[in-house]
């Protein structure tokens, strides 16, 4: 069903909606107080949690299983109880960019170094390919 799950990587799209559950169920409690009495309001930003959505804890998604999904839709096409998973997965990834500084961090020898051409060749160097 999910290409990432079928080459063996760490994406399970129905268990990384599991620990969603499972990350709610620790901090709900968290969630309530923080919210006022008579309101259907969400809880402010501020609010401190005992276990993180994103981590590496008992009831947090795994970093690797976020950026290991390559949103073709499978599990959404697929789900049996019509959840969809890869909206929320980029949500997540969205906040582990703006609020986590959680690029993906790749490997030296994997990083692309950028040259000037013009540069190279005034240096009278010719671009190669790595």
């Amino acid at each position: 069903m999910c290409p990432a799950t079928d080459t063996g990587k760490v994406l399970n799209p129905m268990e990384l909606i599991a620990e969603g559950k499972r990350n709610l169920f620790a901090n709900g409690m968290e969630i309530l107080r923080a919210r006022s009495f008579d309101s259907l309001g969400a809880a402010s930003n501020g609010t401190p949690m005992s276990v993180s959505l994103i981590g590496d804890g008992e009831s947090s998604v795994k970093t690797d299983s976020i950026w290991e999904c390559t949103t073709c839709g499978a599990c959404t096409e697929k789900c049996p109880v019509f959840i969809e998973q890869f909206p929320k997965i980029l949500k997540m990834r969205r906040h582990l960019v703006m609020f986590e500084d959680g690029l993906k961090d790749e490997k030296a020898d994997d990083r692309v170094q950028v040259y000037d051409v013009s540069e190279l060749l005034a240096k009278g160097l010719q671009p190669t390919k790595p």
